[in-house]
């Protein structure tokens, strides 16, 4: 017969003696004990974790730190889920009080010309900026930059590769942390 539900009640209710001599008793041979820690002493610890845990952003530096939008052709609004995308990396930059800046180029590809391609950058760049703002990052962390067709990543020949150069990217730049912070941490 298990004995382990019983086992569990006892521990549940004893003092923290009983429950290492019945953990003592478990290890002397009996079946293994799954050994639960109640809340009660706990909780001014555990309760300031869990909330971290659930934080300002489920995600981290490096899921963050470079961000990219892509775009139909002569378009420049956000699919909900570039919005979502951009909301996580506003909760995250307000959170991170190392990350100072921002950055947001706007690219397209080589279809039409080079004024008509610098303006649609400036939209591009200009859209992912509001919204991070509309998120709650302050303007002037946040640097706008539009290059048209200037930088692409890939070649303008075929769709595939014009596709890939209709984009805005978004990095974040944190601020060495000096000796004095680190002490501090």
């Amino acid at each position: 017969m298990d004995k382990t539900p019983a086992l569990l009640t006892r521990l549940r209710h004893a003092s923290r003696y009983a429950a290492a001599a019945a953990i003592a008793g478990a290890e002397a041979g009996a079946a293994p004990v799954d050994v639960r820690i109640g809340s009660l002493r706990l909780r001014s610890v555990y309760e300031p974790f869990a909330r971290c845990m659930r934080g300002p952003s489920a995600y981290g530096w490096a899921e963050l730190e470079r961000s990219r939008i892509e775009y139909a052709p002569a378009a420049f609004e956000l699919a909900p889920a570039d919005q979502q995308r951009l909301q996580e990396v506003a909760r995250y930059a307000l959170a991170d009080r190392a990350v100072e800046r921002i950055y947001v180029d706007g690219h397209t590809d080589d279809v039409g010309g080079a004024p008509d391609n610098l303006e649609l950058s400036r939209r591009r760049a200009e859209t992912v900026r509001d919204a991070l703002v509309a998120f709650g990052v302050p303007a002037e962390r946040v640097v706008v930059r539009y290059h048209g067709a200037r930088y692409p990543v890939a070649g303008n020949d075929q769709e595939a590769g014009r596709s890939q150069n209709r984009r805005s990217t978004v990095r974040l730049e944190r601020r060495d942390p000096g000796e004095d912070e680190l002490a501090s941490r």
